[in-house]
């Protein structure tokens, strides 16, 4: 559902100097990735300078604003996510290079670059930039665009959050669920859910404050839950009352990165068999989410 890939700042080279048509196709492509993907940067921060460099190269004023726009918005977003190891020699090698030699990256999905063949072998795709309206990656990114949808005992939790949620633990930052019922009525439902969320969190390798917003009274069940279930952990838990009616009829799930329409809410699996209900997640435009009336 959410991707990860390495754009060669030559392939911002290539496409911007390729008159009207290039400048066409590379605002395009950037508006293609910044709907579902980060950017896999590497662990020195070179990628992400060197993209910025690029974009100042473009000749055409109005060009350059808008790429530089949209490039902007995926550091604003916390699209950058340094996965790319850098190793020591690399100095002098291509941010390309170090992204081909991390083709087996469990997280690393699409390589674009203008590096000529042969490749090392690896499980991420690679494609010219020229090519990629045509490459797998993009007709895949083009169907998880229109949100996920599971047919009812499809998948045990652990594994829905590994196969489409992963991704979003790479981003430092705060983890907020929107569910304005989840404090009106604190069933069985609720309580047995969180401990998926929990063990999902856990995963991260950075602290994470993790927040619900709710409408309810019974914030307290909530917090209680937890705390106990973040004991000894770098999660925080924090319980956010609204005034009623603030919070919007959607649930949502709110990061750095992403904002996702979850739906159900929290109550994504069946406590009894530990797999999903049917559920429909879909991305969501940057809504503007109301402030807490109380803590």
């Amino acid at each position: 559902m959410i991707f990860c890939v390495f754009l060669d700042p030559e392939s911002v080279c290539k496409l911007s100097s390729m008159g009207g048509l290039g400048a066409d196709a590379l605002i395009g492509i950037l508006r293609v990735l910044l709907g579902n993907c980060l950017l896999a940067e590497t662990t020195d921060w070179r990628t992400g300078p060197e993209l910025r460099d690029a974009v100042k190269k473009i000749a055409n004023q109005d060009v350059r604003a808008r790429v530089s726009a949209l490039l902007e918005t995926f550091w604003r977003r916390s699209r950058f996510v340094a996965i790319l190891e850098h190793e020591d020699g690399d100095d002098d090698v291509s941010t390309a290079a170090v992204a081909l030699r991390n083709r087996n990256h469990a997280f690393l999905d699409v390589i674009i670059t203008e590096t000529p063949r042969p490749f090392p072998e690896g499980k991420a795709e690679v494609t010219p930039v020229e090519s990629f309206h045509s490459s797998d990656f993009a007709a895949r990114c083009q169907q998880a665009g229109c949100g996920l949808a599971l047919a009812e005992g499809s998948i045990q939790a652990a594994d829905f959050f590994t196969k489409h949620l992963s991704k979003l633990l790479l981003v430092e930052g705060k983890f907020e669920i929107y569910d304005r019922v989840a404090g009106r009525d604190f069933g069985p439902n609720f309580f047995h859910n969180f401990p998926f969320w929990i063990d999902f969190l856990k995963q991260a390798e950075h602290g994470i404050e993790f927040a619900i917003h709710t409408e309810g009274r019974q914030t307290q069940p909530i917090k209680t839950q937890l705390e106990e279930l973040c004991d000894d952990t770098q999660i925080t838990p924090t319980v956010v009352r609204h005034n009623d009616n603030s919070l919007p009829h959607e649930r949502y799930l709110k990061t750095p990165a992403f904002i996702l329409n979850l739906g159900r809410g929290i109550d994504l699996f069946d406590p009894l068999t530990g797999r999903n209900r049917d559920l429909h997640i879909a991305f969501s435009p940057r809504v503007e989410l109301p402030p807490p009336s109380c803590f």
